[in-house]
């Protein structure tokens, strides 16, 4: 199922499709996040454009960073298959482009955006491959601005499973193409200040 911007840029489309997949709490944000680990296919073969430093820093908390080429690769690889939970697996592969996230009490929503381009209006949404993760599953967050750069904040999960993958997301204070993020984005820092506070 192939669903573009057009529909998924509207709050009313992405409201309903969460609705139907059973996925709405009595706090519902509704916010695209975009994998700051992800490559497009055309690259994936490009050792300069693989998850080399920075990139596999991310995926498995920077115990492998050094590595490099071939050997990332098949790092990163053996840690995807360790991995139990399909969401959690979904979260941390790097063929993932993005995601439509609704932010719950309970856990988190994430419907994958795949795409080719690193351009959002490219993007296509999924809901077939829906993932719910409650937050049992985060071992802990970070959430932190990039340095000059007032549209953009970087979420860091790590995960409970044994190796603690982690997933690294880039949200958009605001975005022009996605007319809900603005205002989902205060509701979502409100929202994960609460949470860590529980936690």
């Amino acid at each position: 199922m192939n669903i573009d911007i057009t529909k998924f840029s509207d709050i009313e489309f992405v409201k309903n499709m969460f609705k139907e997949l059973n996925c709405i709490g009595n706090t519902n944000c509704f916010l695209v996040a975009l994998n700051r680990n992800y490559v497009p296919s055309k690259y994936q073969n490009n050792p300069s454009m693989g998850v080399a430093g920075a990139k596999v820093g991310g995926l498995a908390g920077g115990i492998i960073g050094s590595a490099v080429g071939t050997a990332i690769n098949n790092i990163e690889q053996e840690l995807l298959n360790s991995i139990e939970n399909p969401g959690i697996k979904m979260l941390c592969d790097r063929n993932v482009y993005g995601y439509v996230m609704n932010v719950t009490e309970y856990g988190i929503g994430f419907v994958p955006l795949h795409n080719d381009s690193l351009r959002i209006k490219n993007a296509t949404l999924h809901p077939e491959q829906f993932k719910y993760i409650t937050y049992n599953f985060i071992k802990s967050t970070k959430f932190k601005k990039i340095p000059f750069n007032f549209n953009r904040k970087i979420l860091y999960i790590t995960w409970n499973e044994e190796k603690e993958p982690q997933s690294v997301l880039t949200i958009r204070t605001k975005d022009k193409m996605i007319g809900y993020q603005k205002d989902s984005f205060v509701e979502f820092e409100k929202i994960y200040k609460m949470i860590n506070k529980e936690n």
